[in-house]
């Protein structure tokens, strides 16, 4: 059992350098109803460093007519978080290839703030005249989460076949 506990610990200190960056990336879903997108420019998406957060949403040539960020509220109520600035007509280069409206902006945020983001409560609010795209806010799955996942069952697994050898071997020559 100790050194299962041994091996769970150096595999949490070993994780430790991606908390310490301080940086988590961010889907932004839109699911069936997306707004207007070009193929030829970036997927949207947001960023959180420290408690800076930024998020981008690309779009296609038609101009939005207004963009935010909102919470999710109790009752399925939307309330603004932060509006964003006017949107910015920009061309893309290597390897996208078009132009497009984007929404881009950071805002410094509070702890609370950050919890609710973190919860998934946060989601992107695009209007097209009366027409509403809304899209949750949700934390991307890090590729190296998952491997440090299977890695760690995997060292647990074996820690636990090799003291159950031990112990079997220890009986033995009893």
């Amino acid at each position: 059992m100790k050194r299962t506990f041994f091996i769970l610990i150096l595999t949490l200190i070993s994780r430790a350098p991606a908390f310490s960056q301080g940086t988590m990336e961010f889907n932004i879903n839109f699911g069936g109803n997306p707004p207007p997108h070009a193929a030829t420019v970036p997927n949207s998406g947001a960023l959180l460093t420290g408690s800076e957060f930024a998020a981008a949403i690309y779009l296609d040539n038609t101009a939005p007519t207004a963009g935010r960020i909102v919470q999710m509220g109790s009752g399925g109520s939307l309330s603004t978080v932060f509006d964003f600035p006017s949107p910015v007509y920009a061309s893309y280069g290597a390897p996208y290839s078009g132009t497009a409206f984007s929404y881009d902006h950071a805002w410094q945020l509070t702890d609370p703030q950050i919890q609710s983001l973190l919860a998934g409560q946060w989601y992107a609010d695009i209007t097209y005249g009366t027409t509403d795209y809304i899209g949750q806010i949700t934390v991307a799955p890090e590729p190296s989460s998952s491997a440090l996942a299977l890695s760690a069952a995997g060292l647990l697994a074996t820690a636990a076949l090799f003291r159950r050898r031990f112990q079997a071997l220890r009986h033995v020559s009893r």
